[in-house]
């Protein structure tokens, strides 16, 4: 972890999840990773070691920087990899129901072999 932060210093944290770059406060590093408290929750989040070069960052800069890597890398393995697309498609028809699935499953077939 080469972000070394001190309590309460303000941060920028990459939700992968939703895709955006949110700002938050270190609490502590407790050696396996470290816990932050982000701006408007109620929870603290934990973020694993391995994880916090790529996700926390003490400027904005280089946080928009990290999650456009972030983007890039996600589409490339989605362009590359029939199964995760499939995968993803499964968990979709699980979800919404498989004409929906489907529907997805052409777009993004046709999106990623033009």
């Amino acid at each position: 972890m080469s972000n070394i932060f001190t309590e309460n210093e303000k941060l920028f944290y990459i939700d992968i999840k939703e895709g955006l770059i949110c700002e938050g406060k270190f609490i502590e590093n407790n050696g396996n990773g470290i816990w932050i408290k982000l701006k408007g929750d109620a929870l603290n989040t934990y973020v694993y070691s391995d994880l916090v070069d790529e996700r926390v960052f003490k400027d904005y800069g280089p946080a928009a920087e990290g999650l456009e890597t972030i983007k890039n890398k996600m589409k490339s393995r989605l362009s590359k990899d029939d199964a995760f697309i499939k995968d993803l498609l499964t968990r979709l028809k699980k979800s919404e129901g498989d004409l929906y699935a489907t529907i997805i499953g052409e777009i993004l077939y046709e999106k990623t072999n033009t």
